[in-house]
């Protein structure tokens, strides 16, 4: 498990956030038959050397996949008052749903990156990208001008004829304005001492977790002044006991934390180990005010 970065495999978790996506980099940087080749080569050959030899091609790609995506999104207009994205760029059809995804993160808002469609310059290709309540597929289905689209609520793909991107732009934004995102997070309240070890092998006999059977969210409510910031103020790191802790990367970013009052903190429970202990860590994606504090 060369791709893995030197970690221990856990659970799906690490297949889908470490593993996947270095292997689906090889096809989007790479759009010919050496790329097919060369996962085949690394799924199938016993050769140590081999293997080391290609998941370092692999890892570099994957680097360089980020670097271009990152520099493609440089490079793009301020969209901050935008109620929707939809942009017309020259980059390659497997690189549009990265391109679209940090847009999608770093705006907040629907987002469709168009390109040229590769054998036919009469076609635009696109990747949309979307949250809880703008609902792709709803939109896609209500227009009559689409030449072919696929996809769910929150990811999906669409080819249109070129004469018809101003049409296209015109009717997301106004499907983004009348549908805007909502946070539908649902979560189970717990207590401190549920972050336990038992607990964690309840959760994880459920798995593997993914779209339409997603990973429990839990909450715990609790008092900003009782945690310990790391020494550079940026993350929580708080042990509850010897094996359990509360985690909160990139805390100082989130304004609900500098309230220093009582805060919903909503997450999951997980594995971790540093240091050569394990934890089973609360693992905090996000926080809501207690409106009841």
């Amino acid at each position: 498990m060369n791709l893995l970065d030197g970690s221990s495999f856990k659970d799906e978790k690490d297949i889908g956030m470490v593993i996947a996506p270095k292997i689906n980099a090889v096809g989007r940087m790479n759009e010919d038959a050496r790329s097919v080749n060369l996962l085949v080569n690394y799924f199938v050959t016993s050769k140590l050397d081999l293997i080391k030899s290609i998941s370092k091609a692999i890892e570099n790609t994957n680097e360089n996949r980020k670097l271009y995506t990152k520099n493609v999104v440089s490079t793009l207009k301020d969209y901050s008052s935008a109620s929707a994205i939809s942009c017309l760029l020259e980059v390659k059809e497997g690189l549009l749903g990265l391109v679209a995804t940090r847009l999608l993160t770093q705006y907040n808002v629907p987002v469709a990156v168009f390109t040229t469609e590769s054998h036919d310059s009469t076609l635009l290709k696109a990747s949309l990208r979307s949250k809880h309540g703008c609902n792709l597929s709803e939109f896609l289905s209500s227009l009559d001008f689409l030449v072919a689209y696929g996809g769910h609520s929150q990811a999906a793909g669409v080819t249109i004829k070129a004469t018809d991107l101003e049409k296209f732009k015109k009717s997301f934004s106004e499907y983004a304005k009348n549908n805007p995102f909502r946070d539908e997070i649902k979560s189970i309240n717990i207590e401190l001492n549920d972050v336990n070890l038992e607990n964690l092998k309840i959760i994880n006999s459920f798995a593997p977790f993914g779209k339409d059977f997603e990973e429990p969210n839990f909450k715990l409510n609790l008092n900003v002044k009782s945690l310990k910031f790391t020494s550079n103020k940026k993350h929580i790191i708080n042990l509850i006991n010897q094996t359990s802790r509360i985690i909160y990367f990139n805390a100082d970013k989130d304004s609900n934390i500098s309230l220093f009052g009582n805060i919903e903190f909503i997450g999951n429970i997980r594995s971790n180990s540093f240091n050569g202990r394990n934890f089973v860590d609360f693992v905090t994606n996000k926080t809501l005010v207690d409106e009841n504090a």
